[in-house]
Formats: C-alpha cells, structure tokens, sequence
C-alpha cells in the first residue's frame, strides 16, 4: 500500500514523546494524523478505480476466454479491496478538545490499523492473486515467441515480489502499531521504578506495663 511506511512512522513519532506534549500540540496532532489517513485512503481508492477501469476493459474487448476471466476477477478483487478498506479504514474524527479523549482516539485508530494491516493478506493481496494469475496464464499461452514468454514470466515473478514486499512491509508496519499502542498504554500506566519507596510513618511502639506499675512513666527517687 503507497505511502503506508510514512503513516506508521508517523504513528510512532507522535507516540515517542508524548509526555511532554502540551493538550493543544497532542490535539493537532491527532487532527493531522486523521488527514494523513484520510489522503492515503484516497490514493488507494485511486488507483483501485484506474485498475478496475483497465482490466474491465481488457475483459470487454479481450478475444481470448481465459483473458477475460482472469481481467473479471482482477475487477473483482479489486472492489473487494475497495469496499473493505472503505468499511474498515475510514479514520472517526479527531477529537477537538480534552487530551484524554485525543489519547483514547489514538488507541482507537492504532487498534483499528493494526487489524486491518494484520488480514492484508486476505483482504488485500489475496482477492488479487487469482485473476491475476489467470491473466498471466492467458497471455504466456498466447505468446508467439520465446521472448514473449520470456517477457510475461517476468512480468508474472516481478508480481510476485511485489506482493512480497506488500506482505513484508505491512507486517513490519503492524509492529510498530504494536509499538506505538505499548507506548500509548505506558501513559496510562506510569511506572517509576527509580523513585524511593516511602514507608507510612508508624505509630511509636509503646511497651504496656505491667500490671501495678505506673502509667504515667518512671517517678524521680
């Protein structure tokens, strides 16, 4: 996903120094976070339109039947990949006041990013591979020459390498999710392991005496 390296460090910078962020800088923060996922939603949807626009027009005018199956279930994944990111990574609104409720929206979208990065595979790369595969297929079987076969097996193994590095980077971006929710749920949870522990001063032991001796201590002889 374009641009998922610099949301997730962006994620993990606003963490690191959290405690010394005043309500106003935490509160514009948070905003702007909300931005950046908002325009990197946008670019995905982009480009999920121009791919569903070229390869449903390859299976609109595609001759060869395998073609035109493998460019449908390219549209096909495609959408799946549009509809689950609209329904499961559309950010809520930043928060406008109160750093506790800018905190707790922070956790929330962590949470929520790190879900929906965690299924990449199955939401996002998966619904993909089948018709791209086919549309391989197709033209490998069409290919008049070596070199045209030679062409699309590149073509078919530097797919395959870009679904890696998709898969790769997203599973190093839900650590460092992981991270930044570590982080978030320590200022929750301070701990200062340094700080002396201080007793609860106790009551002066008084001996009872015995019994005839004087309560009021010892008299002068």
């Amino acid at each position: 996903m374009d641009d998922l390296d610099e949301l997730q460090r962006a994620w993990a910078d606003q963490t690191v120094e959290v405690r010394s962020l005043d309500p106003e800088t935490l509160i514009l923060r948070s905003q702007a976070l909300e931005r950046k996922i908002r325009r990197r939603n946008l670019r995905e949807h982009a480009a999920g339109i121009v791919v569903a626009l070229a390869f449903g027009w390859i299976a609109w005018v595609s001759a060869a039947p395998l073609a035109r199956l493998g460019a449908a279930l390219v549209v096909a994944g495609d959408l799946v990949m549009m509809i689950t990111l609209a329904r499961r990574g559309k950010p809520t609104s930043a928060p406008d006041a109160l750093v506790a409720r800018c905190l707790d929206w922070q956790r929330q979208e962590l949470e929520r990013e790190r879900a929906l990065l965690a299924g990449i595979r199955w939401w996002y790369l998966g619904p993909l591979v089948p018709g791209v595969t086919l549309f391989l297929l197709s033209r490998l079987l069409e290919a008049a020459d070596p070199l045209q076969r030679a062409l699309t097996i590149g073509v078919g193994i530097t797919c395959g390498l870009v679904f890696i590095a998709i898969d790769t980077l997203n599973r190093a971006a839900v650590r460092r999710l992981q991270d930044a929710l570590d982080a978030l749920d320590a200022l929750d949870t301070p701990n200062t392991p340094d700080a002396p522990q201080t007793a609860t001063p106790s009551q002066p032991h008084t001996r009872t005496p015995p019994r005839g001796a004087p309560k009021d201590g010892p008299t002068d002889r």
